[in-house]
């Protein structure tokens, strides 16, 4: 991310929200959040971080690896099970019984 994040904007959303949202609160602006979405324009997206965080949100728009990365960094690694599922997934689909 190219802007400068404010060093309190990130504490008004949780790790789990931010990760199912791809959105890193990144700066105030009086009573609203300046959020980063890789999809700003996602009203759903948009009406979820205004209900967890309690702001009206200001979306902008950034790199979707830009996010993973910044969102890595903010809240930590994504947990583990993430990957232990998609491990079983990579076993399912290279099983000679998945049928794709």
């Amino acid at each position: 991310l190219d802007t400068p994040i404010h060093q309190d904007a990130p504490l008004t959303l949780g790790a789990d929200v931010a990760r199912k949202w791809l959105a890193v609160p990144v700066d105030f602006e009086g009573h609203k959040l300046v959020v980063a979405f890789a999809e700003p324009a996602d009203d759903e997206a948009l009406a979820a971080l205004g209900h967890a965080t309690s702001y009206e949100i200001i979306p902008a728009v950034a790199d979707r690896a830009e996010l993973l990365r910044a969102i890595d960094m903010i809240y930590g690694p994504a947990p583990a099970q993430t990957a232990t599922t998609l491990e079983s997934l990579g076993t399912a689909i290279g099983s000679p019984d998945f049928v794709g």
